[in-house]
């Protein structure tokens, strides 16, 4: 299962479950008012934790146009995450 983050967009954040074939198992939208790591990493903690905690085989991270510090802050979490879980990162563009 694929763990995706989407923080192209100021004002909000996606997270979704993907399948092995792409298709959405579960997805949450946030607004939020700032890009803050603490923010973003406690409501990924509450969406996985809704989730039962799946098995994470990848994570992907939305790096096409969009708010620079959005992406920033998604890539910066994405590999951090990547590298804690030992699992592959893809960017999409």
């Amino acid at each position: 299962m694929t763990l995706s983050i989407n923080t192209t967009n100021l004002d909000e954040i996606t997270f979704m479950l993907l399948d092995s074939k792409k298709k959405v198992i579960a997805e949450k939208i946030t607004k939020i008012v700032h890009h803050e790591n603490d923010t973003i990493l406690k409501l990924l903690e509450q969406f996985l934790k809704k989730q039962k905690n799946p098995k994470l085989t990848a994570i992907e991270v939305q790096a096409g146009a969009g708010s620079y510090t959005g992406i920033r802050v998604g890539t910066s979490i994405a590999q951090a995450l990547s590298l804690a879980w030992n699992i592959p990162l893809k960017i999409k563009k």
